[in-house]
């Protein structure tokens, strides 16, 4: 059994982000109305485990350890499958 988590991470308010501006400016030159443009990775977890919340404490440290830069990155963390069984 495994558990599917889904990691959303982006730039924290107010912090710089490039990406974002370089869509925004190429949208608005195609002539699209667009206010604000923050781009974000997404990152796709399968974890050994039947238990969410087991899942949700591993996928915290694995953020907290390497995946976010807390100065300038937020997250959100979702199960989005628990308990599947393995092809």
């Amino acid at each position: 059994m495994s558990t599917l988590v889904r990691i959303e991470i982006r730039r924290r308010e107010g912090v710089f982000d490039p990406e974002g501006d370089v869509v925004l400016a190429s949208l608005r030159r195609l002539d699209f109305k667009v206010e604000a443009v923050q781009m974000a990775r997404v990152i796709h977890l399968t974890l050994p485990t039947h238990d969410p919340q087991q899942a949700l404490a591993t996928a915290r440290e694995m953020c907290a350890s390497l995946l976010v830069n807390p100065i300038i990155e937020d997250h959100d963390i979702a199960i989005v499958c628990a308990a599947r069984d393995e092809p």
